[in-house]
């Protein structure tokens, strides 16, 4: 026969289990308030000479960014997590021979965030992050991020649609 105390003791720690569960089910519906990933996609015109860098001015961040992640100001850190390059004609991008793309702001240092290597007969390709730079004073900034694509010429390329895919990080 069970006495009062060992009752008690069974009530009380399966309370106490009912409570931790709960914890744990509200820390990971909060984990999407803590963070966020962000998708941003930017149009880039490739070819033709000679080679030209692309420019992915701050708003075209920051506008997505404040609509799913909130308040720039608010938030305490922004980095890019990976980038991509489509070709968007379904042709392949075995024209590309490297890239890269950089960060600058306003009296800020110029940062290479990410390089491209020669991709091959693929129709996307994933560019390698070189730094884990915070973004946010670029963006407040009204930086810009720079992307360089070089490719083959001669022959000339003619000009190639390419879709550039970056998903940006944000952290409360």
């Amino acid at each position: 026969m069970q006495t009062n105390q060992q009752l008690i003791d069974r009530s009380t720690f399966a309370h106490a289990r009912q409570l931790a569960l709960a914890a744990c089910a509200l820390l990971f519906c909060a984990c999407g308030l803590i963070s966020k990933d962000v998708p941003v996609v930017s149009q880039l015109t490739i070819g033709g000479f000679p080679p030209t860098p692309s420019a992915v001015a701050a708003n075209t961040i920051t506008t997505p960014l404040q609509a799913n992640a909130g308040d720039l100001s608010k938030l305490s850190s922004v980095t890019m997590t990976w980038a991509t390059l489509n070709s968007t004609d379904g042709r392949d991008l075995s024209f590309i021979t490297g890239g890269a793309i950089t960060l600058s702001g306003n009296s800020l240092p110029t940062v290479e965030l990410a390089k491209l290597a020669a991709p091959g007969a693929v129709g996307t390709t994933n560019y390698h992050l070189e730094a884990s730079t915070d973004l946010k004073a670029y963006l407040e900034a009204g930086g810009e991020l720079s992307v360089t694509v070089l490719y083959n010429s001669p022959p000339p390329v003619p000009a190639r649609g390419l879709q550039l895919t970056l998903n940006i990080h944000a952290t409360l």
